[in-house]
């Protein structure tokens, strides 16, 4: 659990889990070959503003190996970068995945 975490109410903690929602649904969104950059940032965009409280910072997709954002079409190891405010709190998460099919937090 990250130190900021300390910095939210408990129902701030309760609404932060849709960071990781949000995390796995980009590798569930690529690994079900959705490879368009602009359809996963419009699907994980609309999750991440489900939750009202939540300010989005950023939210990138980027190459595992050189953190260049795709430009269209993912095609290679990913990892996947949000920070979000709660409040006055910021929050900074990712995902990587490897085509050696594993993923990690």
């Amino acid at each position: 659990m990250s130190s900021r975490n300390k910095y939210l109410s408990l129902d701030e903690k309760k609404k932060s889990r849709i960071i990781l929602e949000t995390l796995q649904l980009g590798v569930d969104l690529i690994n079900n070959n959705t490879k368009r950059l602009k359809d996963i940032y419009n699907q994980l965009n609309n999750h991440l503003k489900s939750e009202p409280t939540i300010v989005i910072d950023y939210l990138k997709i980027v190459n595992f190996h050189s953190l260049i954002e795709f430009s269209d079409i993912i095609e290679d190891d990913y990892l996947i970068c949000i920070a979000v405010y709660i409040n006055q709190t910021r929050l900074i998460d990712n995902i990587s995945y490897l085509s050696t099919g594993s993923s990690s937090i």
